[in-house]
């Protein structure tokens, strides 16, 4: 009996450990994450950046589940989250913030570790800032969150950030497109490493991109990003 009991629990945590793929009504606005692990573990947050989504966790969400309740959201605009016109939501970081706040309210995730990359940290800085006691720890990866992390080969967005004119913008890289998406993940990695990566990712992320006002929705956040960084 013991020995089928034991079975059983290890049948149980290999489900609960399954990543699951979720929708939830924020607000009125349908916000989709993955999910995987005990609620009653220590909750783990983890924030995409651009132009990704929660689909860039999708292998780590399982082993991490194993000491964790993993939440991995898709921001508003992105992946398979809902995005309204911007007459509609205030594409800002911080509103993003409060969304995923009420989305973390809703399932009851009072206090979480909070995993952040690239855009992600705008919005997460946010979450922390505003109520620290909810923070267990901070993880941040491949971002900047002052003016000195960022080198000479952001001058084109600086100028941008504090004349957002559409010359300026005509002299930022061009790369929100299907080739500015594909070499997010590939670009300057040797030909044995690029081959590594799965193609899908950047056929979802511009297929997500393409979506009908989502690129201006993104030059929104890019702009705000500079209140970020100010910030």
């Amino acid at each position: 009996m013991q020995l089928r009991a034991a079975a059983i629990c290890e049948v149980l945590m290999l489900s609960i450990n399954k990543v699951r793929h979720n929708h939830a009504t924020v607000n009125g606005l349908d916000i989709h994450y993955r999910s995987a692990g005990s609620p009653d573990a220590p909750a783990l947050v983890l924030l995409h950046g651009v132009p990704s989504s929660s689909h860039m966790y999708r292998q780590v969400l399982s082993p991490l589940a194993e000491t964790a309740h993993v939440i991995a959201p898709d921001m508003p605009a992105f992946g398979f989250s809902a995005a309204p016109k911007q007459e509609d939501y205030d594409y800002t970081f911080e509103n993003i913030s409060r969304t995923l706040a009420s989305l973390l309210d809703d399932l009851g995730v009072s206090s979480y570790y909070l995993y952040m990359h690239d855009w992600g940290v705008a919005a997460g800085y946010h979450l922390a800032t505003r109520a620290p006691d909810r923070i267990r720890g901070l993880i941040v990866q491949n971002t900047s969150a002052h003016d000195e992390g960022l080198g000479p080969e952001w001058d084109t967005t600086k100028a941008y950030w504090a004349d957002p004119s559409e010359q300026n913008r005509a002299r930022l890289p061009d790369w929100l497109n299907f080739k500015g998406t594909h070499d997010v993940y590939v670009s300057g990695l040797p030909e044995a490493q690029a081959t590594l990566a799965a193609p899908e990712s950047w056929h979802l992320d511009w297929e997500r991109l393409s979506r009908p006002g989502v690129i201006e929705i993104m030059f929104a956040l890019f702009e705000d990003f500079g209140n970020h960084v100010a910030r």
